[in-house]
């Protein structure tokens, strides 16, 4: 009669733990992901699958560091990115600028939405009370306010005019 209960206990407490791994398993890549594009939109289409678990689950975990600003007070920052700057690089100017507090959770952001292959060269206006979300999406821009711009001298306006839309 014992045996019976024990192989019960037993089956009873495998069920718990196989249960317990199945909603473990469930949650870490269908809710948290799921929760994560909801707060931070779609991640970079080029993240396997496995990629896009980890990211969100890191994200998860630090989604509060993302939406805070680095300051509740602060000025204006010139911040520049020289051509050919990786992410990592860029990433920890804005931490050594004071622009952002954790600069982990900010490039497993730029990883997640694609953004660290696409960081654009420039001088940017950033402000300590940006958030890094805000932060990510200025420095990924791709409308630069200022375009090289030249024409002959002797152009009428009308040209002028004709050559700005093809311009960029």
């Amino acid at each position: 009669m014992n045996e019976k209960k024990l192989i019960i206990l037993l089956s009873v407490v495998i069920f718990v733990i196989i249960s317990a791994a199945i909603f473990f398993i469930v949650a870490i890549s269908v809710l948290i992901p799921s929760e994560i594009v909801a707060v931070f939109g779609p991640p970079d289409p080029a993240l396997d699958n496995s990629s896009r678990i980890l990211y969100s689950a890191k994200l998860y975990l630090n989604k509060e560091a993302l939406k805070t600003p680095f300051s509740p007070i602060g000025q204006n920052r010139i911040f520049s990115i020289d051509t050919g700057s990786s992410a990592k690089d860029v990433v920890d100017d804005l931490a050594n600028a004071q622009l952002i507090k954790d600069p982990k959770t900010f490039i497993d952001y730029l990883v997640y939405k694609g953004i660290d292959r696409q960081l654009q060269a420039g001088t940017y206006v950033l402000n300590p009370l940006f958030t890094p979300i805000e932060i990510a999406a200025l420095l990924h821009d791709t409308t630069p306010e200022d375009i090289a711009f030249s024409f002959l001298a002797g152009w009428r306006a009308e040209e002028i005019a004709a050559l700005l839309p093809t311009s960029g």
